[in-house]
Parts: structure tokens; sequence; C-alpha cells
């Protein structure tokens, strides 16, 4: 955000309120995957997700930053209480502590990893896109998992 223009104090709000929104959404959304068809929900959160990762490449204003803050803390909220649903049914709850401690571990090394790669294509492109448009490419994959995630018979 510091690179289009935000101060650094902006950027800091912006990640606390996407931390805290996000945080809200997964209480009050996350009963949702019992009511509906979870796969569905998912899928399209996942594409609203992708969606919004277009959008913000274009960001310019503090209105349109505040938005896409607001939405995207409610699709991350809402989404992960889903992906653990999905993952409890089709693996069963005995043996969802040890994926998700395996996918605490994935999640870990990519957080060590992503800003090292990040800055090096950075510096290498001056500029974030190449990024984006890798992360949009992962969303964009992530739908079509989520989509065709069946429940084992």
């Amino acid at each position: 955000l510091t690179d289009i223009g935000f101060d650094g104090g902006t950027a800091a709000k912006a990640l606390g309120y996407l931390g805290l929104i996000s945080t809200v959404a997964m209480v009050v959304l996350g009963p949702l995957g019992d009511r509906i068809n979870k796969r569905i929900f998912l899928t399209a959160l996942l594409a609203a997700h992708t969606f919004l990762l277009l959008l913000l490449t274009h960001i310019q204003d503090e209105f349109t930053l505040w938005g896409f803050i607001v939405l995207y803390g409610i699709l991350l909220g809402a989404a992960w209480p889903l992906t653990v649903s999905i993952l409890s049914d089709i693996f069963g709850s005995r043996s969802l502590g040890s994926i998700l401690g395996a996918c605490t571990i994935a999640f870990g090394i990519a957080g060590l990893v992503a800003p090292w790669v990040a800055g090096y294509i950075f510096d290498y492109y001056r500029s974030y896109k190449p990024i984006f448009y890798f992360t949009i490419f992962l969303s964009l994959a992530s739908i079509i998992c989520a989509f065709y995630t069946r429940k084992p018979e």
C-alpha cells in the first residue's frame, strides 16, 4: 500500500482492520456452512476473492481501499471455517488435527519464503503486478479445486 501512495499508518490500520473483520466474519458467517451447501458456498467465496484480488491492483483512494478491506476481510473470515468443515467431512474429525497441523506448517513456510520471493520479483520487475497475477492464478486454481471437492461415499 505504501508503494501505491498510502502512508504507513493507513497501511498498518488496513492490515489490522482486515484481521479484525476476518475474525468477526468467522464467528458470524461460519455457521452458514451448516445450513447451505459448503462446497458451492466456498466456491462462490473463492470466486469473489479472486475478483477482489483483481481490484486490488487498481486501488487508488482510501474509499476503495476501505471497501476492499471490508469485503476481503469478510471473505477470508467466511472461507476458513468452511474449509475446515469440508476437511472434516472428507477425512473425519479424527484426522483433522493432523491435517490442520500440516496446513499450519505449510502456511508458516509460505509466510517465511513468500516475502523474500516477492521482494526479489519486485526488485527484478520494479512492480508487484507479477506477484499479484501469480496469486490470482493460484486463486483461480482454488476455485476449481473447491468446486470439484466431493465427500467420499
